[in-house]
């Protein structure tokens, strides 16, 4: 949706992006809000990836799709997710405080990491266990 809100500003002539209001520009939560309103918006709507509750941005969410796959070992995926939770740390730097206060990394493939890492520990108890 940062995109579409990108193209929103700059197809409108409301402003370059990022938008930062100053003097009697409307403020980011209007901006938004109309932004949301518009075509640009409905794709961000329709998938529930962000809403405005009030003068507040509640919801925010954005797909980035990785070249890791589903079945790469999990020592790469481990070092993929640290190069992803830098690249996050770095993009949340620049973003407007009331939007990306709370910028988190959720994948199921990081979930599963952890479940993998248990498969193996259960396993190994077992077969400890299980010896005489």
């Amino acid at each position: 949706p940062i995109e579409a809100f990108k193209e929103y500003l700059e197809n409108n002539s409301i402003s370059t992006f990022p938008y930062e209001p100053s003097g009697s520009d409307p403020s980011f939560v209007e901006v938004y809000s109309d932004y949301l309103a518009s075509d640009f918006g409905k794709p961000a709507t329709s998938n529930a990836l962000t809403y405005i509750e009030g003068n507040t941005i509640r919801f925010y969410a954005m797909y980035i799709y990785t070249a890791i796959t589903w079945t790469a070992a999990s020592d790469e995926s481990r070092a993929f997710r640290g190069d992803w939770d830098t690249f996050i740390d770095d993009f949340s730097f620049d973003c407007p405080d009331n939007l990306c206060g709370s910028v988190r990394n959720v994948a199921l493939r990081w979930c599963w990491l952890v479940t993998q890492q248990a498969f193996v520990r259960s396993a190994i108890q077992g077969i400890l266990i299980a010896m005489p």
